[in-house]
C-alpha cells in the first residue's frame, strides 16, 4: 500500500519509490468482446501480417521465448528469468499463447491459474512488431483460451507508465485491484 507502514519503512530507511505496478481485474466476457473486436478489424483491414501466427507455449521455441521476456521485458525479477529458464515456472503450456513471425518468436502471454481465475504474469512484444497487430492477437488467443479453460475473469498488471495497457483495462472496464511499490536505494 502506498501509504501504509511498509512505504513509510522503507522512506525512513533512505529508500524511494522507483515504480508503481498497477494491477487489474477484468471481466473475461467483457474483455474478450472488446479485443475480439479490435482483432476483427484488424484482420478485416489486411493489418495482420499473414506470417503471423499464435502457438501455445507447449508449441513454442522455449529458449526464444525464456530470450525475448529477458531482453524485451523492462522489470522481469530474476527469479523469474532463472524459474522460467529453467522450466520451474507453472505457466499454462496450451493456453498461454505465444507470438511466431516464421520461425522466431516474436510475443508471448503467459499466465498461471489461482483458483480458477488466470493471472496474466508477462505480456510481451518484440520491438520490431510492437506496433502492429502482434498484442491483439497474443490478447484475442490468450482470452479466448482462458474463457475455454471456464475462467470468468482475470487478473493482469502493468507498471504505471504504460499507456496501452491501461487504455485496455478502461475500455474493457477492469477494476483495480491492488498497487504494488517497487523501492530502490543508492549505496
Amino acid at each position: 500500500m502506498e501509504n501504509g507502514p511498509a512505504a513509510a519503512f522503507c522512506t525512513a530507511l533512505g529508500f524511494v519509490a522507483r515504480n508503481r505496478v498497477l494491477e487489474f481485474e477484468a471481466d473475461g466476457a467483457r474483455f474478450y468482446a472488446m479485443i475480439k473486436s479490435i482483432h476483427d478489424r484488424l484482420s478485416k483491414a489486411g493489418k495482420v501480417a499473414p506470417d503471423l501466427k499464435i502457438v501455445s507455449l507447449r508449441e513454442a521455441p522455449f529458449e526464444q521465448v525464456v530470450a525475448l521476456v529477458t531482453r524485451e521485458f523492462a522489470d522481469v525479477p530474476l527469479a523469474t528469468v532463472v524459474a522460467l529458464s529453467k522450466g520451474l515456472i507453472n505457466y499454462d503450456q496450451d493456453k498461454s499463447a505465444v507470438l511466431m513471425k516464421g520461425t522466431d518468436v516474436k510475443g508471448a502471454l503467459l499466465y498461471l491459474w489461482n483458483n480458477g481465475s488466470p493471472i496474466i504474469d508477462v505480456n510481451v512484444v518484440a520491438a520490431d512488431v510492437r506496433h502492429g497487430a502482434g498484442n491483439v492477437l497474443l490478447l484475442e488467443a490468450a482470452t479466448r483460451k482462458g474463457l475455454e479453460g471456464r475462467a470468468t475473469g482475470f487478473r493482469f498488471r502493468c507498471e504505471e507508465h504504460v499507456r496501452d495497457t491501461l487504455n485496455l483495462a478502461r475500455r474493457s472496464g477492469a477494476k483495480p485491484a491492488s498497487v504494488r511499490i517497487a523501492f530502490t536505494r543508492t549505496l
